[in-house]
């Protein structure tokens, strides 16, 4: 006889963040969305990227569409905390859709699995260098 757990249908959630304004603030890079940008400290916690736009069509298509291909994800400007890559190879922005921001390295790696195959996971930190790698 096999058990097995139950497949898991969403993320992990992340971690606990302050009750939201009445209005909710918009942070650096904001696109007008109906979702506000992920506006976090860079203090090293964990984000998992699902997909990126880089500027191949308007940032706020990509972002939309990929925010809800993946629920419970945000979205984030990448020069928002300088461990992130800063700009894509042609001098563009880069958008982030990710999962988090999480407390633990562990919370963020079981993030992986709800995104695309090429997911990853970057700290939002101050101090580490924009082509860190997070190894799960």
């Amino acid at each position: 006889e096999e058990s097995s757990a139950p497949e898991p249908t969403s993320p992990p959630s992340p971690a606990p963040t302050p009750p939201p304004s009445a209005v909710p603030a918009r942070g650096p890079g904001d696109l007008g969305l109906a979702q506000p940008i992920l506006d976090e400290a860079c203090d090293g916690r964990y984000i998992t990227f699902v997909g990126s736009a880089v500027g191949a069509m308007p940032y706020e298509e990509e972002v939309s569409t990929l925010l809800a291909r993946y629920p419970d994800s945000n979205y984030i400007w990448t020069k928002a905390c300088p461990s992130l890559r800063q700009e894509f190879r042609d001098g563009s922005d880069i958008y982030g859709v990710v999962f988090g921001p999480y407390l633990t390295q562990a919370e963020a790696c079981d993030a992986v699995a709800f995104g695309p195959p090429d997911a990853y996971d970057r700290r939002i930190s101050t101090t580490d260098p924009e082509d860190h790698t997070v190894e799960c």
